[in-house]
């Protein structure tokens, strides 16, 4: 059974951490700076980058945010089914750091990616 602990002891908690919880807030924190942070600029970036209006940029978003919310059930049952923590953590951090750098050098990228598909 639980002992149960006052407010004191729970503000002036000594231990450790496990492991796993270090790995778990620093994926969480790049996660959310990641994800806040292209979604301020994706908007910009779809209008000055990509040609788009501001109404299709604006309804580009909308369904970009949809997905983002709406797949998080389907990332998590793959991850938990069939690539484990240790996998999900690096493939996911992988993309994020792939997705960032893109935006950072994306003039560069798009030229070399018409050149390379002749479009």
């Amino acid at each position: 059974m639980a002992q149960d602990l006052t407010l004191e002891q729970i503000q002036n908690f000594k231990g450790k951490y496990p492991k796993q919880l270090w790995y778990l807030f620093f994926s969480e924190m790049w996660e959310r700076f990641s994800f806040y942070g292209m979604r301020g600029m994706l908007v910009i970036f779809m209008v000055n980058q990509l040609m788009m209006n501001d109404e299709v940029a604006n309804l580009q978003y909308g369904a970009t945010q949809a997905f983002v919310y709406a797949f998080t059930f389907i990332g998590g049952l793959f991850a938990d089914k069939i690539l484990g923590y240790r996998k999900s953590l690096f493939w996911g951090g992988l993309l994020m750091i792939l997705g960032s750098v893109i935006f950072l050098f994306w003039n560069k990228f798009y030229h070399y990616w018409n050149w390379f598909f002749q479009t």
